[in-house]
């Protein structure tokens, strides 16, 4: 089955860990690829009547990073709301 170009945390990968903001309108996921590999992906809440949906802030996943903590690390050194955090 094709994977669909716009998913983030593609079906094998697994969501290790969630970053919210205060305001709920922002956020950090991280993944742990089946290769054993951590990424991180940066959204938004999108608010407009017709998406009502979280929003990938850049078109990729972020890393390849040897553990949770190294991409949490990583993270919060390259996401400005986490830096300011």
């Amino acid at each position: 089955m094709p994977r669909s170009r716009g998913t983030a945390g593609a079906q094998s990968d697994q969501c290790v860990r969630v970053l919210q903001d205060e305001e709920g309108k922002r956020r950090v996921k991280i993944f742990l690829r089946a290769t054993g590999t951590f990424y991180f992906q940066e959204e938004r809440f999108s608010d407009h009547a017709l998406e009502q949906c979280w929003v990938r802030v850049s078109g990729r996943a972020v890393g390849f990073y040897d553990s949770e903590t190294t991409a949490l690390r990583e993270a919060k050194a390259g996401v400005d709301w986490l830096i300011a955090g």
